[in-house]
């Protein structure tokens, strides 16, 4: 019983707060009239279109050049804009509909997924557009210049004998102490 009280009660000072900070973001989307909303869903669904034009025109550059490293980060890129761009087309579904029932609640909610959507499908351009693949990590046949200092001896270590500067005392393998072969 002592610790579900503490726990019920900090639940009742974070339910608050969260519904605040879901109205705060969600306010830009009620400041606006509902035809602005429709007009601007309209022109960013066609943006992100445009987006996913350009990540199909690099995906054939990279499968042209047969480009590995970059066709994988722009297929990656572009399967996400593919789904946000389908989440957003249904939103703008619903987003009409909502219109026509002068729902205004569920018109801001379509048209704030709307505008997230957007927003990271401009992302995923910026990161399509920096999708780099074998071309740029490849740049040319290296040459290497190689200067001996003449100070350097001129033979080579490895090859010279060696010659000790002492003779061992006793080689010879003393006779063995058992009776064993």
């Amino acid at each position: 019983m002592k610790t579900i009280l503490p726990c019920l009660l900090g639940l009742l000072f974070l339910l608050p707060a969260g519904a605040q900070s879901q109205t705060a973001n969600t306010g830009f989307a009620e400041a606006l009239p509902t035809t602005k909303k429709l007009a601007n869903s309209s022109k960013k669904i066609v943006d992100m279109k445009s987006t996913l034009d350009l990540a199909m025109s690099r995906l054939e550059k990279a499968r042209d050049n047969k480009d590995i490293i970059q066709i994988n980060c722009v297929n990656e890129k572009l399967s996400d804009i593919r789904g946000l761009l389908k989440i957003s087309e249904e939103a703008m579904t619903s987003l009409n509909e909502a219109a026509a029932k002068r729902d205004k609640e569920l018109i801001n909610h379509e048209f704030t997924k709307i505008s997230i959507a957007a927003m990271r499908v401009e992302n995923f351009r910026l990161e399509v557009e920096g999708c780099v693949g074998e071309m740029s990590q490849y740049t040319g046949n290296t040459l290497a210049e190689v200067q001996i200092d003449p100070e350097i001896r001129k033979d080579d270590p490895v090859t010279v004998e060696v010659v000790p500067t002492f003779e061992a005392l006793n080689t010879s393998r003393p006779p063995a102490v058992t009776g064993s072969r």
